[in-house]
């Protein structure tokens, strides 16, 4: 064998190694652009593409972050090096959080428990009773009166919240909980329309006939906003030690 010969095929040779491990798993043809991409760009290219972010795994010199696509059940692995995109490959539905099929979340989700306390500041409709004089044209002189009114009534309350799957409950105190009020069990409220994704908690619950609050929790900043009647804002934690705060 020559030399230029011996030299060829240790070039050759990595190239084939490499070969067989990127045929198994490709980069899908339209997203090829973005592969060398600056990460920032990139992440805004995916969105536009229909990509919703689900999860990063970061080591030593490089992130792995997950993205889905819901319109085609896509999910795709992509490996940030150097503040680039150096990879951008298919990946199995479950990488994504999502059940093979790509229609339902997986089981792992499905059974999820998550207990919150959430501290924050309310309001509600109060009534306000004042006292003052009036002027009387008929009799020429000032009268004593009262009046009522309707207004807001600021608060600082908490809650706490219980989900299991698509179960979940609501503990209201003091303020919160209107003087007409049905359907509670010992302060507990069953949630309705319990929708739970990676980044956001919704529901709502019945307190009456006409007071129907809803709910909205966000899962990266721990946010949760009620509205009703009386509604609430603040900031929710784990009750659970030792776990992510939800």
């Amino acid at each position: 064998m020559t030399a230029k010969s011996y030299t060829s095929l240790c070039w050759a040779l990595p190239l084939l190694l490499v070969a067989p491990a990127a045929l198994a798993q490709d980069t899908p043809r339209e997203l090829r652009d973005l592969v060398g991409a600056r990460a920032a760009g990139g992440e805004r290219q995916l969105e536009d593409r229909g990509f919703v972010w689900i999860s990063t795994q970061t080591g030593s010199d490089r992130k792995w972050s997950y993205w889905w696509r819901q319109s085609d059940a896509l999910c795709i692995t992509v490996q940030t090096y150097d503040g680039r995109y150096a990879s951008v490959v298919d990946s199995p539905a479950v990488d994504c959080e999502r059940a093979q099929g790509g229609d339902h979340e997986t089981s792992a989700q499905i059974d999820e428990v998550i207990n919150l306390i959430c501290y924050g500041e309310g309001s509600r409709l109060s009534n306000r009773v004042s006292t003052g004089y009036e002027w009387d044209w008929r009799e020429h002189r000032y009268h004593r009166s009262t009046r009522s009114e309707l207004t807001q009534q600021q608060f600082d309350e908490a809650i706490t919240l219980q989900f299991h799957g698509s179960d979940g409950r609501i503990r209201l105190a003091g303020k919160l909980v209107p003087p007409i009020h049905s359907g509670g069990t010992n302060g507990w409220w069953t949630l309705t329309d319990v929708a739970i994704t990676h980044d956001k908690i919704k529901g709502r619950y019945r307190l009456n006939g006409l007071n129907k609050p809803k709910l909205e929790i966000d899962r990266l900043t721990g946010h949760i906003k009620v509205e009703g009647m009386n509604s609430f804002s603040g900031t929710c934690d784990s009750i659970d030690s030792g776990k992510r705060r939800f």
